[in-house]
């Protein structure tokens, strides 16, 4: 493994970078971030990253690819729902995804992306978010997130099964829920 030295944190890091290129290392790009430890072990190709998975212990995962489109292409027979489900993923792209790629389901649940030209400070911020995502992912409660109006902007996949719906389905659905005595809107079915 790689390392950039001792910092503040010290995150271990599988890397997959299908779309790589000359002078455009992820590596590198990843061991110049200042105020973090990471080691980070790059592989090369899906078989050696399914190898490296049951074999070490990870802080994180970065796969790297052009576009959510070609990222089947890019790992054939690789299929991303097939990682460890305590592992936050962050994904990097050429191209950015737009909403139907987020809300179709070829991006597994829970995992940040980023654009290849990301900085220091979007690692630092997508680290905890892929985290803090992978929880409300894999909660085996129905969650839904709901702003200031009662319009739900987020749905686990526990809710969207629970409300027989897709998450493109809830987005923007306005909830007329009960306000508790602290101000809150909460709604529980029967089993708690």
């Amino acid at each position: 493994m790689l390392s950039s030295g001792a910092f503040r944190y010290h995150w271990r890091v599988l890397l997959l970078d299908t779309a790589a290129r000359t002078g455009d290392s992820l590596t590198d790009r990843l061991l110049s971030i200042g105020g973090v430890d990471l080691e980070v072990q790059p592989v090369g190709n899906a078989e050696q990253f399914r190898a490296a998975l049951s074999s070490g212990k990870f802080d994180f995962t970065l796969i790297g690819a052009r576009s959510p489109d070609t990222l089947a292409s890019e790992l054939p027979g690789f299929d991303l729902a097939s990682l460890p489900p305590e592992l936050p993923l962050i994904l990097v792209f050429d191209e950015a995804p737009d909403g139907p790629q987020i809300l179709d389901g070829r991006l597994p649940a829970g995992a940040v992306w980023l654009h290849r030209n990301f900085g220091a400070g979007d690692l630092l911020t997508a680290v905890p978010q892929a985290q803090i995502n992978l929880g409300f992912a894999s909660n085996p409660d129905g969650v839904l997130v709901l702003d200031a109006d009662g319009r739900i902007e987020l749905a686990n996949p526990a809710a969207q099964r629970v409300l027989n719906r897709h998450a493109a389905d809830l987005l923007g659905v306005i909830l007329d829920l009960p306000v508790d005595g602290q101000g809150l809107r909460e709604w529980t079915t029967d089993d708690g």
